[in-house]
């Protein structure tokens, strides 16, 4: 049994891709949409950006078992989004929690339990002594690394990193072997991360798209970003193109997203409403 992430779709769509792309587009929305409401001042805490991540997120969790644990270094709303928050509670977070506790804070879920937001090593401890397969994953590898040698279970490491931010040497301990994987591929970052779980010490380096969205500072590369496709829109083609998603269709499911991620946000508006 695999967890996919398959938020608010009709339940009638049996196309794993289908459904992957229904999650990035929420995922994509949502972040556009936090990005506003801190710009607006209806929420104090911002949201990090991953615009162009959505595929790796959503790939991710596609390839989850039920059985998993998995631990986040990175406490980010997407991700309690992509394994099936509402919207609503994804804005909420941002209002019930400051930013320093948004920085020092994972998340983690462990076989036949909630998603929690704990402190870092609160959340590592937690996920360290389970018999479970644990699934970590960062976009540091140094908190990886960290990480990384008090974990007693079968652990799989995936770093999500910008390629444009590829380091050199990814500081892991040296029995760990690094893959890494076009992460804005979905599809194939399900598969890469289920074949990488068949072996021992294989860490997967999902190697995201340099798309607008994850920093906006000067040290970027803004032309390879320009040359880069958007992963939403790749997938949607694919979809298109191999004839198992009409156009109308793709117009519908991607007004209906909006839609779902604009009522959360006007909630999240009016309860902020002095």
């Amino acid at each position: 049994m695999t967890i996919a992430a398959r938020p608010a779709t009709d339940p009638r769509v049996t196309d794993p891709d289908i459904c992957l792309l229904t999650g990035m587009l929420r995922l994509r929305r949502f972040e556009e949409k936090a990005g506003m409401l801190y710009a607006l001042g209806s929420v104090t805490v911002p949201c990090p950006l991953g615009i162009g991540q959505e595929g790796a997120i959503a790939g991710l969790f596609a390839s989850l078992d039920a059985g998993d644990a998995l631990l986040a270094l990175q406490a980010r709303p997407t991700i309690e989004l992509a394994f099936g928050a509402s919207p609503a509670a994804a804005f909420q977070r941002l209002l019930d929690i400051s930013s320093s506790a948004l920085a020092s804070s994972a998340l983690v879920r462990l076989p036949g339990e909630d998603m929690r937001r704990l402190p870092r090593q609160d959340a590592i401890t937690t996920a360290a002594g389970r018999c479970a397969d644990v699934v970590v994953l960062s976009d540091d590898p140094g908190e990886l690394a960290q990480a990384l040698p008090v974990m007693k279970a079968r652990v799989l490491p995936v770093l999500m990193i910008p390629a444009d931010r590829r380091p050199a040497d990814y500081g892991l301990p040296a029995q760990w072997t690094v893959r890494e994987c076009d992460g804005s591929r979905a599809n194939g970052v399900k598969e890469a991360l289920m074949s990488a779980r068949k072996e021992s010490f294989i860490a997967v380096a999902l190697l995201t798209p340099p798309y607008a969205g994850h920093s906006r500072d000067g040290s970027r590369r803004p032309q390879e970003r320009r040359q880069t496709d958007d992963p939403i829109a790749s997938l949607r083609r694919l979809l298109i193109e191999d004839g198992r998603l009409r156009e109308v269709d793709a117009v519908e499911l991607e007004a209906a997203v909006r839609d779902e991620i604009a009522a959360a946000a006007r909630a999240v508006s009016v309860a902020c409403a002095p």
